[in-house]
């Protein structure tokens, strides 16, 4: 019987090369941020049917973290996948589930508060629940914690959440940010470049109304 680690480096890989998934190829760089920021906290909101699930669980094994996943429904497993994620996640007590919008659980992590290395989210996109996490669970992170987000290639591809963005960096101009670029664009904001531990982003693009 394969061992844990190999059946998350399996799952990984199989979602890894799934060409119908917008997010796969930005699996490898979510993996690399996990594996050099070694984060105690990760919490990942907007799970779905676990391409980004996949990449934070192995991360999360292999460096020691904790895994929070937020979501409104369980993981979606995809019928021709051979792994089960709830079966897994049972296996291992570093990882958990909270059900519900970001809005509901928030209070939910009173505390996580100052200990959040990484929060990822890739939710509803509307303008509402964007500026309520970036408002929020961004006091959930450390003082060298970062923000990862996906479909922000171009700026403008869900407008509700590039406006709630650009709004929340109006009123935080500490933070500053870099996207990579391909399957909608992964943007990751930072305070500074030495919290990303020296992972590049393969295009430093301009975006958002606030950059020159």
């Amino acid at each position: 019987m394969e061992n844990l680690l190999e059946q998350l480096e399996d799952l990984f890989n199989e979602k890894k090369s799934r060409s119908k998934s917008d997010i796969a190829g930005h699996l490898p760089y979510l993996l690399e941020l996990v594996e050099a920021i070694k984060p105690k906290v990760i919490i990942h909101a907007g799970i779905r049917d676990g391409h980004s699930g996949a990449a934070f669980a192995l991360g999360a094994y292999k460096v020691g973290a904790e895994l929070v996943d937020v979501d409104m429904a369980d993981y979606q497993n995809l019928p021709e996948s051979k792994h089960n994620f709830q079966q897994l996640r049972e296996q291992l007590s570093f990882w958990s589930f909270k059900q519900g919008t970001t809005e509901a659980v928030f209070p939910q992590l009173s505390e996580l508060l100052g200990k959040v290395d990484i929060f990822f989210t890739d939710t509803s996109h509307n303008y509402g629940d964007t500026k309520f996490e970036f408002d929020n669970y961004a006091t959930l992170l450390t003082p060298t914690g970062v923000i990862i987000t996906h479909d922000m290639d171009p700026w403008e591809c869900f407008p509700e959440q590039s406006k709630a963005v650009d709004d929340w960096l109006a009123n935080n101009p500490e933070w500053k940010h870099k996207t990579q670029k391909g399957n909608n664009g992964m943007t990751i904001f930072y305070r500074d470049e030495s919290h990303l531990c020296g992972v590049k982003c393969d295009v430093d693009l301009k975006m958002g109304r606030l950059t020159d």
